[in-house]
């Protein structure tokens, strides 16, 4: 992350619980149109990708060295476009 003159930039780590009923959905946004990372996603490709997200794993990490399954949050099912 780069620092702009004049800004203070804060990390920290945060903790939390969630206590669901068996087969209640939750709903996540797992990416939006615009610039992330260096990356460019347009909304109309996003749109298109939709059925690549169904069967998605989704973890609670960004990692990109290999994934642990004490990490999986969940699977996508259903996903949907929000303009």
């Amino acid at each position: 992350m780069k620092k702009k003159k004049g800004e203070t930039i804060q990390r920290v780590q945060l903790t939390g619980n969630a206590a669901l009923a068996a087969g209640t959905p939750l709903r996540i946004q797992a990416i939006s149109a615009g610039s992330g990372n260096g990356w460019e996603f347009g909304a109309a490709v996003l749109q298109e990708s939709l059925p690549l997200w169904q069967g998605a794993e989704c973890f609670v990490d960004h990692s990109w060295t290999e994934r642990s399954v004490r990490d999986l949050a969940g699977i996508c099912s259903n996903p949907a476009w929000k303009a």
